[in-house]
């Protein structure tokens, strides 16, 4: 599936935050609806990549060509020559095995889960829940928080308790459900966080695509998570 150059030119300003709301509202949701556009998407992001990762390893072979233009040419000319190659290889190994190991590296680094609440009384459902949360016993806090969120749908707070268990025990794609779930959420609280995680479990399932989305959307509003968001970026195009 080819890029044109309109798709390139409408990506670049979708990846580097020049769109206006709008035009990143109907953006978002055609991607989000044309199957073969969000393809294209991928493709682009991909591409800037592997565009970044060869660069290096031409800067690497200059490097290396001009040092030796003031040395004569070494006797065993082969192994110079898979040297450059093995530079040039390596570009590709990076290709293919530097988001996965940066996506659990940052993954790593700004994952923290949510804080249990600490006022717990009585034994209602929602302090049991909260205690078993509390006590890192994620698997049993998943049957709560989703009997929780079956009688009380309206509580969004069970979501993001549900978002964050499923993603302590790797259960990837539960977890980004819930939190797309209350990412329109009215209130700051829960919008933001459930933005936040949703952005880091992306990472965790290694779709960098859609996590830069978000974080690049939490940079540019007047968001809690902006500043981690920035930097995490930077991070990323580094």
């Amino acid at each position: 599936m080819s890029l044109s150059e309109e798709h390139i030119a409408q990506f670049d300003r979708r990846f580097d935050g020049t769109l206006n709301d709008q035009e990143r509202i109907d953006f978002d949701e055609k991607l989000k609806a044309d199957k073969a556009f969000e393809e294209r998407y991928d493709q682009y992001i991909q591409s800037s990549n592997f565009i970044k990762t060869w660069a290096i390893g031409e800067e690497m072979k200059d490097i290396i060509n001009a040092k030796n233009k003031k040395k004569k040419r070494p006797k065993n000319w082969l192994l110079y020559a898979a040297a450059i190659a093995l530079v040039l290889g390596s570009t590709f190994v990076l290709l293919n095995q530097s988001n996965s190991l940066s996506n659990e590296e940052l993954f790593g680094k700004y994952y923290e889960p949510y804080p249990a609440d600490n006022n717990l009384r009585g034994i209602s459902d929602e302090n049991q829940a909260m205690l078993l949360y509390k006590n890192k016993k994620y698997s049993e806090a998943t049957s709560a928080f989703t009997q929780l969120t079956e009688l009380n749908p309206e509580n969004e707070k069970y979501r993001l308790f549900l978002g964050i268990c499923y993603l302590q025990q790797d259960l990837i794609t539960q977890s980004i459900n819930q939190f797309k779930l209350i990412s329109g959420s009215t209130s700051n609280t829960i919008k933001n966080n459930s933005d936040w995680y949703l952005a880091l479990a992306y990472f965790k399932a290694g779709q960098s695509s859609k996590a830069k989305e978000v974080l690049i959307e939490i940079k540019n509003s007047n968001h809690l998570f902006s500043n981690k968001a920035e930097v995490m970026l930077q991070e990323l195009d580094r």
